[in-house]
């Protein structure tokens, strides 16, 4: 009876057990832990994940411990593997919040409840949930976290060295010049101007900065380039080339006696050109700077020269003329911003031609002759059938030296003029003429008999042309007959 009694009661203790048993893990009652999974990707290349980034989950409510410490069910952290890959085991059912972070990239929290901005500037997004909930013995993929980049944070200084050209020759300023440069309007250098050398060799170090602006302005003396401004961009050490343009000043050219050749030429139409130019000596040569063309002698002609300190020159070249080189004074060099003329007379000899005789500062006195600069040749006239003493006159739109005939008559004004000889031809040379644009010219026939009318012989549009004579004695050969009051020409 007894032992009835006490085998009923161990059987029905044995069958609560087993049924507690079957309902607890891990001490909670019915309670079953969950697992949350994901993967952390880089927001501008889903592809790649963010590896070593620290994933912290932690309780949306604090569960009081009754103690000073109040937190939630879940307060755990771990980081990505190298695919971006993080799990946690064992969780408890729980809402929590999730926080990502890792170096270079905006923190992110999940699900965001608010704009959220944190110390280096991010923001969190809002989403439209505040937590995630974990439900018993759940497993919850987070799948891909999104996090994106930030720039990389730059370096306390970078190096800035500046190698610093001139804008119109394209080559380096010279070394001794001295600047000064700003960097977001800092300067570096307690405000004292370095040289030209200083800046390109040595350089200085800045703060850094995404974007630099750099103010750079000439403080030798006198002034010879003007001041600028660029920006630098980056992080690491900069040299960078900058062009600076040469403070100007105008010299203006006024054209006085210009020859009727050169006004009244179409076949070759004349084209003067101001060179500026740098020189190093007399033995090397000059380098260009830029190049001003002239075709109207009319009009003033205006040069924008700069202000520098190496030697300098103006050439004035045109065809048929050897070039006029004038060497800038002092007081022009030193490029005091203003205005100079300068006349340029054609009908002036001034001593200087060419590169052997420039005229200098001094010898200036704003004028400049090109008469002595003419190229010039000698011109021969053959004129054929005409009859024996049969006079002829030449009138040029130039002006030769003097005029040599064959067989000469002296008018009674004592002006020598050409006669033919037995057989009918004259022979006229123009010395020391101009070339290279149209001579035209004219001649005139009076035949032996007094009584008979003179005749002017004209080819084309009543003048003839001479083209550029290539030797020292080129001439044209004319046939005549003056009964008609024809002519035809060919030139050799």
């Amino acid at each position: 009876m007894n032992l009835r009694f006490w085998g009923g009661w161990f059987l029905a203790i044995a069958c609560v057990c087993i049924f507690l048993t079957m309902g607890c893990e891990k001490g909670s009652l019915g309670v079953k832990e969950a697992v949350v999974s994901g993967r952390v990707v880089n927001k501008d290349n889903v592809a790649m994940g963010v590896p070593n980034v620290t994933v912290r989950m932690v309780s949306k409510e604090t569960v009081s411990g009754g103690g000073e410490l109040e937190q939630g069910y879940n307060f755990r952290s771990t980081v990505t593997d190298a695919e971006g890959y993080f799990v946690f085991e064992s969780v408890q059912p729980d809402n929590v919040i999730f926080e990502f972070s890792a170096p270079g990239y905006k923190k992110v929290v999940f699900p965001a409840t608010s704009d959220t901005e944190e110390a280096d500037g991010t923001t969190s997004e809002k989403l439209d949930i505040d937590s995630v909930t974990i439900s018993n013995g759940a497993h919850i993929d987070l799948m891909n976290v999104f996090m994106e980049k930030v720039s990389v944070a730059l370096p306390n200084t970078i190096k800035v060295q500046l190698d610093l050209i001139d804008a119109n020759t394209k080559k380096p300023v010279n070394g001794d010049e001295l600047f000064k440069v700003t960097f977001d309007g800092v300067s570096y250098t307690d405000g004292n101007p370095k040289s030209a050398r200083w800046w390109k060799n040595t350089g200085v170090e800045v703060y850094g900065a995404s974007q630099i602006a750099v103010a750079i302005s000439n403080e030798s003396e006198p002034v010879l380039y003007n001041s600028t401004t660029i920006n630098i961009s980056g992080n690491s050490d900069q040299y960078v080339s900058v062009e600076v343009k040469p403070v100007t000043y105008d010299l203006v050219f006024q054209f006085l006696n210009v020859p009727q050749y050169l006004l009244s030429s179409t076949k070759n139409v004349p084209v003067l050109s101001f060179l500026v130019e740098y020189y190093e000596n007399d033995q090397g040569p000059a380098q260009s700077i830029s190049i001003t063309p002239v075709t109207d002698f009319s009009q003033l002609a205006v040069l924008e020269v700069p202000a520098v300190r190496k030697p300098q020159q103006i050439r004035i070249r045109m065809q048929g003329y050897e070039d006029e080189v004038i060497r800038l004074s002092n007081e022009l060099d030193d490029g005091v911003k203003g205005t100079y003329r300068i006349d340029v007379d054609f009908a002036l000899e001034d001593g200087h031609k060419g590169d052997d005789s420039p005229i200098t500062g001094s010898e200036l006195k704003g004028k400049v002759g090109l008469k002595d600069n003419v190229i010039k040749r000698n011109i021969v006239i053959n004129m054929i059938g005409l009859a024996e003493n049969d006079r002829a006159n030449i009138v040029p739109n130039f002006i030769p030296e003097y005029i040599t005939w064959s067989q000469a008559f002296s008018t009674p004004e004592g002006e020598l003029i050409g006669m033919a000889n037995k057989l009918g031809q004259i022979t006229a040379t123009l010395n020391n003429c101009p070339t290279y644009f149209d001579m035209s010219y004219t001649i005139s026939v009076f035949p032996d008999n007094p009584a008979s009318s003179s005749y002017i012989i004209t080819s084309g549009d009543k003048t003839i042309s001479i083209g550029v004579p290539e030797k020292e004695t080129d001439y044209t050969k004319f046939s005549i007959d003056v009964s008609k009051m024809e002519s035809s020409s060919t030139s050799n």
